[in-house]
């Protein structure tokens, strides 16, 4: 189904000066010279909080998104991808971006935290190993912003770097980023914000970014600060080309009130101040300010536990990911799309409720299951919004349904800049450039897995049913998904099957076939019915169509299967279903 882009109330006040370009512009700007990239990740922007997408069903009364109207003008200016996935943890997803492979591939199952240390935990598999696969390694060849820098490009790192724990002895540090392939860093070293997004009324610098630049402290807010840095990047760049990556704290929690009309502007950056409109961000405001009993507090100022929390949470929420969407369009004036292609998504899906996490944390909004969110093989972990714009787009505007992964960013990135496809990412990477040039995609079908780091991979879970993140994958198109869950006995251990050892060291090892062999559970649902994933159908329940989806996902979660590295179960599905749960809506 094609999906309307809606601009919105004073659009045109927000055209992007530069980045505009003719509809039949489809040839670089700039003879000889290779064109920019920049790939943007905004953190927990999952698809149901995206304003350029139709809900699931018209059928249900959904919440109002925050407007993105410089994203919209992107898209009207290239595409967007309406079947896109992410993984569910955002680790696990720029792990799929750097290198082109699946978690299962790369080890990287999920967010990294003081489960996954720097070096494989005492008693792992990986003890004493640096950089064991439950993150990255930065020395890896592969790296894209390695290629790209050996293929003569500059490369700058903005934002959130968090694929190598922030923590450990020695310490996670700005050169294990340098080390990683790019030429300069100004961002976060872990997950969420240093000390949050800074800001406030208070003009005096209050936050110290993690640079390679030689930066003290700021007072500018941490999602306008990385675009100062970008725009100051791209001005002094010379006539290299370059690739950025730009992966936004913003609208991770700590959920944090963005600025508004009014807010002062830092010592900074006293000439290019942006705020939210107050015209085309008056419904966010007014949920700000009914949040925070009537006034719209400081840039800056952070949700607290209270009765009121999870709606202040909510609309903070929206906040940041409507200044993200200012910022961006600053940025984008800045930008040729002549010569520079610009990919944005989501990292994973919007977050909902987590055990280690208070409940005001979440932002999902019924009719989304907040247990059916970020960290889950649910869709709405998974699914983010993905937009693609730049020279060589054909029919500038579209949707498109076809299915595409943040894995594929690393072969769509290589072909632009004209550097082979390592080996390691053929199969799980596949570059959509032939979508972009009006043609249909090569991906048959999508994949998310989600792992906790256990003792095999070198962290210190041992009892993985404790963990947030289940033990899965899910591989679906735009109709089914087929969701195959490790099972966890009463102890909270994986159930391992015959012939494998039960034995946290080596998880569920086979030692004759070298096989990871869990015992697995499988969930199968048609969107087309049951858009939230309530109902898991068998067999007996199956029409023909929806047989035919089945089988079709049975032979690719097998193939995914036994094509990893990690995390393997032969055989995860039976064509005859017999391991298909039965679950009925409540």
């Amino acid at each position: 189904m094609k999906i309307p882009i809606h601009l919105g109330v004073l659009a045109a006040a927000l055209t992007l000066g530069q980045a505009s370009i003719a509809d039949d512009t489809n040839s670089s700007g700039h003879p000889g010279k290779r064109p920019n990239i920049i790939v943007i990740l905004a953190d927990d922007y999952g698809k149901d909080a995206a304003s350029l997408y139709y809900p699931a069903t018209e059928a249900a009364e959904f919440p109002e998104t925050a407007p993105t109207l410089a994203l919209a003008k992107l898209a009207e200016q290239g595409i967007l991808f309406t079947n896109a996935w992410a993984q569910p943890a955002c680790t696990a997803t720029r792990g799929t971006r750097s290198l082109g492979t699946y978690p299962s591939t790369n080890g990287v199952g999920t967010a990294l935290g003081v489960r996954t240390p720097r070096f494989g935990a005492p008693g792992s598999l990986f003890d004493g190993v640096e950089f064991p696969p439950t993150m990255v390694n930065p020395h890896d060849p592969n790296f894209i912003q390695r290629l790209a820098k050996n293929a003569g490009y500059k490369t700058y790192k903005l934002g959130k770097w968090h694929e190598v724990i922030d923590g450990g002895d020695p310490v996670l540090g700005v050169q294990d980023v340098l080390d990683a392939g790019f030429d300069a860093f100004y961002g976060q070293l872990g997950g969420g914000p240093t000390g949050g997004y800074g800001g406030g009324a208070d003009p005096t610098p209050n936050w110290v970014p993690d640079n390679s630049l030689g930066l003290g402290e700021t007072n500018e807010f941490l999602t306008s600060a990385l675009i100062s840095q970008a725009i100051k990047f791209i001005k002094h760049n010379g006539d290299d080309p370059y690739y950025i990556a730009l992966d936004f704290a913003a609208p991770h929690f700590p959920y944090e009130v963005a600025p508004g009309p009014g807010a002062p502007a830092p010592l900074e950056n006293q000439s290019d101040w942006r705020t939210l409109h107050p015209v085309i961000h008056a419904n966010v405001i007014e949920q700000v300010k009914a949040a925070w009993g009537g006034t719209y507090p400081t840039a800056g100022t952070r949700v607290a536990p209270g009765p009121n929390s999870t709606a202040a949470a909510r609309a903070a929420f929206k906040s940041l990911i409507a200044y993200m969407d200012v910022q961006i369009k600053r940025l984008m004036e800045h930008v040729d799309l002549k010569n520079t292609y610009i990919i944005f998504a989501g990292d994973n899906g919007t977050q909902g409720n987590i055990a280690q996490f208070p409940p005001f944390f979440g932002a999902v909004e019924p009719p989304w299951d907040v247990n059916k969110s970020k960290t889950t093989l649910y869709r709405n972990g998974y699914e983010v919004p993905f937009i693609v714009a730049g020279p060589h787009i054909a029919k500038r505007g579209r949707s498109n349904d076809d299915p595409v992964n943040t894995a594929d960013i690393y072969a769509t990135v290589l072909e632009i800049i004209g550097v082979p496809q390592p080996h390691q990412s053929v199969g799980e990477s596949f570059s959509f450039m032939n979508v972009l040039h009006g043609g249909e995609g090569y991906r048959d079908y999508n994949v998310a897995e989600s792992y906790a780091p256990t003792l095999t991979v070198g962290g210190t879970v041992t009892h993985p049913g404790t963990y947030f993140a289940r033990d899965g994958r899910v591989v679906g198109d735009s109709r089914f998904r087929l969701i195959a869950k490790a099972v966890i006995a009463d102890d909270d251990t994986f159930v391992c099957r015959s012939g494998s050892v039960q034995d946290p060291l080596l998880d569920c090892l086979n030692q004759h076939t070298g096989i990871y062999e869990k015992d697995i559970e499988l969930e199968f649902y048609d969107l087309y019915s049951d858009p939230f994933e309530n109902d898991a159908l068998v067999v007996d329940e199956m029409s023909a169509d929806q047989l035919k989806g089945f089988h079709k996902l049975c032979k690719a979660i097998n193939k995914v299967s036994k094509g990893a590295v990690y995390y393997q179960n032969a055989g995860d599905c039976k064509k005859d279903g017999s391991n298909l749960l039965d679950i009925d809506p409540i």
